[in-house]
């Protein structure tokens, strides 16, 4: 699910222009982008790819508290202005 988020993420960013969505960007390179808009776009973000690493890289089981984490940051990205 944590892949995903971060995926709808990198999209809805893109469609907004605010960043390039890049199949072959790192994480770290994708931060860097967001970070450029701001940190109303940054933060949401951050905490998106934070869940992404854990899960996905550190391969840790992703628990509610973080889940909900990274699910009411998404919303947060949505509702503001890339």
């Amino acid at each position: 699910a944590v892949r995903l988020l971060l995926r709808a993420s990198v999209t809805l960013l893109d469609i907004r222009g605010a960043i390039r969505d890049d199949s072959s960007a790192t994480i770290g390179e994708l931060r860097r982008a967001v970070r450029r808009r701001g940190e109303r776009v940054a933060a949401p973000f951050d905490a998106i790819t934070a869940a992404y690493v854990d899960g996905v890289y550190a391969e840790r089981a992703i628990d509610a508290t973080v889940w909900q984490g990274a699910r009411g940051a998404y919303e947060s990205l949505r509702a503001t202005r890339a």
